[in-house]
């Protein structure tokens, strides 16, 4: 029978193991998630509809109406992302973007 510390031991690793795993799987898929993403933002799209794509796939908003911006995920702590040309809040076209 094990001792309580070995038990919670064992949990502890077990936790440790999975955070591992759960931020090695995202960050291992994060290259074809993200340019899926950018090939959904179409020219034409509005700066909005822009704003509700980068929101519910944890990128970050776009900052300005007009010029470059970088949505990048949050999840891959910046290296991943897609390189957005709007203006007057217009997309006028996307393309993916990488921090290496």
């Amino acid at each position: 029978m094990p001792t309580p510390r070995q038990a919670a031991n064992t949990a502890v690793g077990i936790l440790i193991l999975g955070s591992l795993a759960y931020c090695g799987y995202a960050y291992a898929t994060a290259e074809q998630r993200v340019r899926a993403l950018c090939a959904e933002i179409t020219p034409e799209m509005s700066i909005d509809s822009l704003r509700s794509v980068a929101a519910s796939h944890g990128m970050t908003y776009p900052s300005h109406d007009s010029g470059v911006n970088y949505l990048v995920e949050s999840r891959t702590f910046g290296r991943y992302g897609c390189r957005v040309d709007t203006e007057n809040g217009v997309v006028k076209r996307s393309a993916f973007s990488t921090a290496d």
